[in-house]
């Protein structure tokens, strides 16, 4: 029997995180939602090695899922992070930069499937950045 894949989403809008949790639950993930950037970094800190994935909207109330990334990765931690990226600013070379993935808006349910399915494949074979 394989192991349960756990995924942290954070998202400030309580319906998207829904939707998506769902979609991911759907998938045989286990899921942990969050709505700010405190409660993802807290998340993070009570549960270190918990997630397999990360997967945070760049706007968050408190603190950004950008300023999460750096966070994690100033302190060593190399947990697969993608971003959802809903602004019209690019991120892209900021989060290539920290070794994370950006799904930018509009995206559908699928491609947010298939980017933390990449993630887990790339963390499983050990591959770097899979943008």
């Amino acid at each position: 029997m394989s192991k349960t894949r756990h995924i942290l989403l954070a998202h400030a809008q309580r319906a998207t995180r829904s939707i998506l949790s769902e979609a991911l639950k759907d998938e045989g993930y286990s899921v942990t939602q969050v709505g700010d950037g405190v409660d993802l970094v807290d998340e993070l800190r009570a549960n270190e090695d918990a997630f397999d994935v990360v997967v945070s909207a760049v706007e968050l109330p408190e603190c950004s899922g950008m300023d999460v990334l750096e966070e994690l990765r100033e302190q060593g931690d190399e947990v697969p992070f993608l971003l959802l990226n809903s602004s019209e600013e690019d991120c892209t070379l900021q989060a290539d930069a920290l070794d994370a993935n950006v799904l930018d808006a509009p995206y559908e349910v699928d491609d947010l499937i298939a980017a933390v399915a990449a993630l887990l494949q790339e963390r499983q074979s050990g591959t770097g950045n899979a943008a």
